[in-house]
């Protein structure tokens, strides 16, 4: 539940940023940025091992406590689960995605690592 309301904490503040360009500050959008990468990564990861490769129509065989228990339902929530971290990932990917567009902005608006100081046309 942490990592969900994390995301939507760097996504508003990513999306008020773009539209107020005052709070825009680019450390800030990386750093939150990148501590949703973290936490997300760390989520996903944690989430998938107590999940186990699990044949959730078959769950006779797990543990007592195994996370899918707890439920009247333990199939539902053993694919609810397996969803849950299908989507983790996606917005892993998302939140790299947003990463790399604020480093990018942070460091200048250019990717490349050679910045030239030659003359623009206009001004020779």
């Amino acid at each position: 539940m942490f990592v969900a309301a994390l995301s939507w904490v760097v996504c508003l503040y990513g999306m008020v940023a773009g539209v107020v360009s005052s709070l825009g500050m680019p450390i800030v959008l990386a750093v939150l940025d990148g501590l949703g990468v973290l936490f997300t990564f760390i989520s996903a990861i944690v989430l998938a091992a107590r999940i186990g490769g699990t044949n959730c129509s078959n769950i006779t065989n797990r543990p007592g406590n195994w996370i899918a228990y707890g439920s009247g339902n333990p199939e539902h929530r053993c694919r609810e689960l397996q969803a849950s971290d299908a989507f983790m990932w996606f917005l892993f990917a998302t939140l790299c995605g947003g990463l790399l567009l604020s480093l990018k902005e942070m460091r200048g608006g250019s990717m490349s690592g050679s910045r030239s100081s030659r003359p623009a046309m206009s001004q020779v």
